[in-house]
């Protein structure tokens, strides 16, 4: 199956936020604030979902994270999905995932870390498009209070993929294609 390229992101896109696994306690709360502002201030709309804060280490019931996440993945106006984090319930969404509708509508960045393989890799085998793993968003250089800049793989975390450039819009390579680390 080919792999499909989403457009490259562009000051402007919005990019939607959702923690289909693990939610964002109290404590971590800042630290959430901060990389959205990172991409804010890249230019980028930032759709926060509902479920990001939560006081536990999971976001919310299974079927809101999965009806959340499909939300945002059919949504033709948000151009990627960016969880904060990881965790470790990722995998209970598989079988509540509709693959085939993600399949026909138009591809978006799926940006993931950790946990989110378990959604990322059977949303990349079964519907051809493409998912990407840096450093996660809240896993940034950050401290309360800090008056000093962002580091530079901050400052360029949502504008290109791995290696620089991405393909055009509607693009295919084969699936055996690695990202350049």
């Amino acid at each position: 199956m080919p792999i499909r390229y989403p457009a490259p992101l562009r000051p402007g896109d919005r990019i939607g936020v959702t923690s289909p696994s693990s939610g964002v306690s109290d404590a971590l709360w800042g630290r959430f604030a901060y990389a959205v502002q990172c991409l804010r201030d890249r230019g980028f709309e930032i759709v926060v979902g509902e479920l990001n804060h939560a006081p536990t280490h999971v976001s919310g019931p299974r079927e809101a994270r999965a009806d959340e996440l499909m939300s945002m993945l059919l949504d033709p106006s948000i151009r990627a999905v960016v969880p904060p984090w990881g965790g470790e319930t990722g995998i209970d969404l598989l079988d509540l995932l509709d693959l085939d509708a993600v399949s026909a509508a138009e591809p978006t960045w799926c940006v993931g870390f950790s946990d989110t393989s378990t959604w990322l890799t059977p949303l990349t085998l079964t519907t051809g498009r493409t998912s990407w793993t840096p450093r996660s968003p809240c896993r940034t250089a950050y401290s309360t209070g800090s008056t000093s800049p962002p580091p530079p793989q901050v400052r360029s975390c949502a504008s290109t993929p791995p290696g620089g450039t991405a393909p055009a819009a509607g693009t295919t390579t084969p699936a055996t294609r690695r990202s350049p680390r």
